[in-house]
This record gives structure tokens, sequence and C-alpha cells, in this order.
């Protein structure tokens, strides 16, 4: 926990629930964003195959979702890139 100049110290009660809170979160988050990122790589070597519209237009959305990565900036750009060319109609009649 960050201390400000002047701030009093939290009770102990306080400080001990707040890592009880931090370790119920975090861990099921974490998991959360793994199965995400899995599943973003899965739908991303589909659609470079050309297989499954369906998968890969999840795909495209979900990198779209912040999930905590440090490099939200670059899969938002993805994201963007890969709904604009999978809604292209020459794009969309190519996958089988």
């Amino acid at each position: 926990m960050m201390k400000f100049p002047g701030m009093p110290e939290p009770p102990p009660e306080q400080l001990a629930m707040q890592q009880k809170m931090m370790a119920l979160f975090s861990l099921p988050s974490y998991i959360i964003g793994l199965l995400v990122a899995i599943f973003c790589i899965f739908g991303a070597l589909r659609m470079m195959k050309l297989k499954g519209y369906g998968i890969a237009m999840t795909t495209a959305i979900l990198t779209l979702l912040p999930c905590g990565a440090c490099c939200c900036l670059l899969n938002l750009g993805a994201g963007i890139w890969a709904l604009v060319v999978l809604n292209k109609p020459e794009v969309k009649s190519s996958f089988s």
C-alpha cells in the first residue's frame, strides 16, 4: 500500500482485509486473462488459415477488451484492424 506524507497508518485489520481481497480477486482475474489470451491465439491461427469466420470475429472483438495487459494499445490497434479486414466482402467470401 502506498504511503503519503501526513496520512495516518490504517488499522492492521484493514490491511489484513485488503490482502485477503487482493488474493481473492487477483487469481481468478489472472486465470480469465490467460484463458482469453489462449483463445485469442487460437482464433488468430484460425484467422491466418481462413477457417472459422465466427471465431475470427470473436477473437477480433476480444482483442479490443483491456484485460490488464501492458500492451493494450497494440491490442486495440490489432483488434480494430482485424475487424476492418474481416468485414470486407472479399475476405468474408474466402473463409471456408
